[in-house]
């Protein structure tokens, strides 16, 4: 009984650094260094209290007799830990800390490496705790003033999907059960391919050598066409003051420069979103406005920064990339609250 209990414990201790670990803009680096670590022995006794299930199981893995659910979730468990492995050894290379002088494999960038298996180890973690929902339930019930979390259902999943990524997979239909995978399995490969892209763009700019003619007001035509159709319930705004309006650049890089800030916008916009186009001298100016709540102050200076997120942010990616490609190609991007609006001004040399 007491070794159970400990046992709960232990996994609801887990879980909450977990989700502090994944909020790094709500805690400081060497809390989420060293809390990592601490997390990293907790793994190891949270696997040392299960021994006799591994040890019982690895013994039956390719036996006939053995449930399909206890076989996944046993190869899922083997996954986990070498993710958990790839996260803490990634971690301790881009340490700042904890060992801010350890760097092996100087050639190797560690960064996108524990972005990618962080991702990766927040989904399993999350059909970890599904597989073994009933078994948290039960040992729950032994804490009265927890049992109301672990009986009522709805109130269970709301305290639950703030702890996982995969909401109610622990108790869904299968139908249902597929879908929220399917949604995460999306989420989770878009963020990867941000991480990607983000890793590889300063490469990509430094050795694009050709420069085509950019046509932004076609852009912004096209871009905001696109975009109300997608999102109908929202007013949008174009207002082309001069055409046309040409830059030297790589249109892929300059789209999506543009593409993040707007994607920025329908996250807070309450009802309009501006698109303005201005001939500011030496540059092309680009507006975009929302009519959402202000940035708080302490952001303002922050929103641009990697996996920096607000309190309706994605991934913390985007804005960061187009900070990149604004910059290379020698522009300049701002953003400051206004009355009753949020506005991003984005600056392209003209041709």
């Amino acid at each position: 009984m007491k070794k159970n209990k400990f046992r709960f414990w232990l996994d609801l201790a887990m879980t909450v650094v977990l989700c502090l670990l994944y909020s790094p803009e709500s805690t400081s680096l060497p809390f989420h260094e060293i809390a990592g670590l601490v997390l990293g022995g907790a793994l190891i006794i949270h696997a040392l209290l299960n021994k006799k299930w591994v040890i019982n199981i690895t013994k039956k893995i390719f036996s006939k007799d053995l449930k399909k659910k206890t076989r996944f979730a046993y190869l899922l468990n083997v996954i986990l830990l070498i993710d958990m492995l790839f996260i803490m050894v990634s971690g301790l290379f881009i340490s700042k800390v904890v060992l801010p002088n350890v760097r092996y494999f100087p050639n190797v960038n560690w960064m996108p490496i524990h972005i990618v298996s962080s991702i990766l180890g927040l989904v399993i973690v999350g059909i970890h705790i599904g597989l073994h929902w009933n078994s948290i339930k039960q040992m729950g019930s032994h804490f009265p003033k927890l049992a109301k979390l672990f009986t009522f259902r709805k109130t269970s999943r709301k305290l639950v999907s703030r702890l996982i990524i995969i909401d109610g997979m622990y108790e869904d239909t299968p139908e249902n059960t597929a879908i929220i995978i399917k949604n995460e399995a999306i989420r989770l490969e878009k963020k990867i391919k941000q991480v990607l892209y983000l890793n590889t763009l300063d490469y990509v700019l430094d050795n694009e050598k050709e420069q085509n003619e950019v046509y932004l007001d076609k852009l912004l035509s096209y871009l905001v066409s696109n975009f109300q159709a997608v999102n109908p319930d929202l007013c949008w705004q174009l207002d082309i003051k001069t055409k046309p309006a040409i830059m030297l650049g790589n249109p892929d890089r300059i789209r999506v420069s543009i593409e993040n800030i707007l994607e920025n916008q329908l996250r807070y916009a309450a009802t309009t979103i501006q698109v303005s186009l201005l001939d500011s001298g030496p540059s092309w100016g680009i507006e975009i406005k929302n009519d959402g709540p202000h940035i708080p102050e302490k952001d303002i200076n922050q929103i641009f920064k990697t996996l920096y997120k607000g309190t309706k942010g994605n991934f913390g990616l985007g804005l960061n990339i187009t900070q990149k490609i604004v910059h290379f190609y020698k522009g300049s991007i701002e953003v400051e609250n206004q009355d009753g609006q949020v506005c991003f001004t984005i600056r392209y040399p003209q041709k």
